[in-house]
């Protein structure tokens, strides 16, 4: 997936116009819900994620513009849990995870003025953690956000994304947990500063 996104990356910033940028958490948090297994848990990364993405316009009517893009993580979000230790519950062991995201999504966006944009975005978000053996299935992926130009090229603006992913119990623990709702919902939230370069051509 994250070789696929280069070659896409890659060749739309070779042979056309468009925006590349990178997105720095300012705030990242996760959140785990199942009714069914009476798990819900909020919390916050200890470290934000850092991600690169691309934006390429195909359609603009006036002040609206409608981009596709697609973005992966070259830094994960890392949070340190403590876990107790399988053969001895009585020790505690401290456990670095990590979690990246890989999208491809549609943005609409709106021209408000010759230098602010407001955006949206909608598409399809993949998670990968090293937490545990457990296989993540994609799920949605939306945003909102503004950018400002600030130069012919650059620009600086705040995002705030979501990514959605699941996890079928079921399938694991020998089937202790082999129940219709056995699926534990995973939301990751990230408030972003984001930085901007635009290429020549029409943006």
């Amino acid at each position: 997936m994250k070789k696929l996104l280069f070659i896409i990356l890659l060749n739309t910033c070779l042979f056309s116009s468009g925006n590349v940028y990178m997105s720095i958490d300012i705030q990242g948090a996760y959140d785990y819900h199942s009714d069914f297994l009476d798990i819900d848990t909020k919390n916050s990364f200890d470290r934000g994620s850092v991600i690169l993405g691309y934006n390429k316009n195909v359609y603009q009517f006036e002040q609206f513009r409608l981009d596709i893009g697609c973005s992966f993580a070259i830094s994960s979000s890392d949070k340190v849990l403590f876990v107790n230790h399988p053969n001895d519950p009585q020790v505690v062991e401290e456990y670095q995870t990590k979690t990246k995201f890989y999208s491809l999504y549609i943005m609409p966006n709106f021209q408000i003025t010759d230098k602010i944009n407001f955006w949206t975005n909608l598409g399809h978000a993949s998670l990968r953690t090293n937490y545990s053996n457990y296989t993540l299935k994609s799920g949605l992926q939306y945003g909102i956000g503004f950018n400002f130009r600030t130069t012919e090229h650059t620009g600086v603006g705040l995002g705030y994304s979501v990514f959605n992913a699941e996890a079928d119990m079921s399938a694991y623990e020998d089937g202790s947990f082999d129940f219709p709702s056995a699926v534990i919902h995973q939301k990751i939230s990230r408030l972003s500063l984001d930085i901007f370069y635009f290429f020549k051509g029409k943006n």
